[in-house]
């Protein structure tokens, strides 16, 4: 992956996040964020059968549709680097400075005490539950249970902002939300 295609990808987006900004009447029809997933559903179609072209047999070879098209291939590293740094970045910049410090202990205790608790509930459960089924080791379970136990709240969040509460129980959950996906992530 070349990072100039990631941040061809980065710049498409904006503009077209601009671009739907501009007309709000759309948005009230189909929200941004559907549109940025069809944008981005029409970009790689159009990759794709740029794909097709570009492997299309000559006489008397094979076509080989089923081979994998590497160049624009998502990887982890692109995911990491180009697409949720930025995203923690943006929720991190924008959140309410003042209300998030004042509240910085509860917030850890929910993020990172209560997932780490959910994660040894689900994992130990799932471990005892697996003594009738064929038998799981106990680590797999708690890699899924790490997986299942870091919830984003990403609807609640937006009700949140569309009945505009108030900033203590936003930035509660949103603060929460945000530490929750570091974790994970980490």
């Amino acid at each position: 992956f070349h990072p100039l295609c990631g941040i061809g990808w980065l710049l498409l987006a904006s503009v077209a996040k601009a671009v739907f900004a501009r007309f709000p009447r759309a948005s009230r029809v189909i929200p941004s964020s559907s549109m940025l997933v069809l944008l981005g559903f029409v970009v790689g179609l159009i990759f794709w059968v740029g794909h097709l072209r570009k492997s299309s047999p000559k006489r008397g070879q094979e076509r080989l549709i089923d081979r994998p098209y590497r160049e624009y291939a998502m990887d982890s590293e692109t995911f990491f680097i180009f697409l949720l740094a930025p995203i923690i970045f943006d929720a991190g910049y924008f959140m309410p400075n003042r209300a998030f410090f004042a509240s910085l202990s509860t917030i850890l205790v929910f993020a990172v005490g209560l997932t780490i608790w959910n994660t040894l509930a689900i994992g130990i459960s799932l471990h005892y539950l697996s003594s009738f089924l064929p038998s799981l080791a106990l680590v797999p379970l708690l890699l899924f249970s790490s997986l299942l136990s870091a919830s984003d709240p990403v609807a609640v969040i937006a009700v949140f902002d569309e009945i505009h509460v108030n900033d203590f129980l936003f930035v509660h959950v949103f603060g929460e939300a945000l530490f929750n996906d570091a974790i994970a992530v980490v």
